[in-house]
């Protein structure tokens, strides 16, 4: 009843309130989507983890018709949204000035991704970050979504693959994503070497200023394949100021190369140093032999 009567409202922060949609009989998430279409100079809208479930969203549907004007839709932590999104997707396309989409950890499914991919052309900020679902599916989200508008695109634990990233790399290497700051690989360990140096072999990347490419805490793996591809890659990157690359392995030289680079870039790197296996020969033959058993 309180957004009815504030009109001018232009930010709406609800999250965590699971019971929104749990009160059935005293209006609950229903009233509040209907008091939305009053909220007329509304720009942001978070509902992150209210329970949300595809009923939620017809209701929520029918309220944005009327709110062109909101630029960011946070709709993340909601497991109760899964194969519901179409739901949704019918009443994107008339919220005009949409910009950033959050759905991270909304367990989405193949049904939710094709309904997104078919009416959020010009976002400028996308977050599906822990939704497998887009692992081999990830050329079908970029060639829908425009790259050349994504500003900061997250797909941190998507199950990503190598042919995901050599698609990724192509659409660098055409110019498609010259706009993008913020690229978020990060516990993506099923890519291979060889879909990590075809993204930074790619260029097209100049205007990125943050890149995650971590692995998932308590692993590890070596980068020495695709690392002179990054370290290539640098140059080309003029605005990077923050690398983050942690629990992945390199020799001694590799890593002062790495250091190297980043420190005279004043690029922020962000790795595990005690992981990275940075020994001498004769520091590695000087180590006393594990007890069998």
């Amino acid at each position: 009843g309180t957004v009815a009567v504030l009109p001018k409202i232009c930010v709406l922060d609800v999250s965590c309130n699971p019971r929104l949609t749990q009160e059935v009989e005293a209006g609950g998430f229903k009233e509040l989507a209907a008091s939305l279409s009053h909220a007329v100079s509304l720009t942001t809208l978070r509902l992150q983890a209210c329970g949300l479930t595809p009923d939620s969203l017809d209701a929520l549907g029918n309220s944005l018709r009327c709110l062109p004007s909101v630029r960011e839709l946070d709709l993340s932590c909601n497991k109760g949204l899964v194969g519901g999104l179409c739901r949704l997707s019918f009443h994107l396309p008339h919220i005009t000035h949409l910009e950033s989409l959050d759905l991270h950890l909304c367990c989405l499914t193949h049904t939710d991704l094709e309904a997104l991919t078919l009416v959020v052309p010009y976002l400028r900020s996308v977050d599906v970050s822990w939704c497998k679902v887009v692992g081999g599916r990830l050329p079908l989200l970029l060639d829908a979504l425009q790259p050349s508008v994504i500003v900061e695109l997250r797909l941190s634990s998507c199950g990503l693959t190598t042919d995901d990233l050599r698609h990724l790399a192509e659409v660098c290497r055409r110019g498609c994503v010259s706009s993008l700051r913020v690229l978020d690989l990060s516990y993506n360990g099923s890519v291979g070497d060889a879909g990590w140096s075809a993204l930074f072999a790619a260029g097209g990347l100049g205007s990125l200023e943050e890149a995650d490419v971590s692995l998932r805490p308590l692993t590890s793996a070596p980068c020495s394949a695709w690392l002179s591809a990054l370290l290539g890659a640098l140059p080309r990157m003029p605005a990077l100021a923050r690398l983050a690359m942690q629990r992945w392995t390199v020799g001694s030289q590799e890593g002062r190369q790495l250091q190297y680079s980043t420190k005279n870039r004043n690029i922020r790197l962000e790795w595990d140093p005690d992981v990275t296996g940075w020994k001498t020969s004769s520091q590695e033959e000087s180590q006393p032999e594990e007890e069998e058993g």
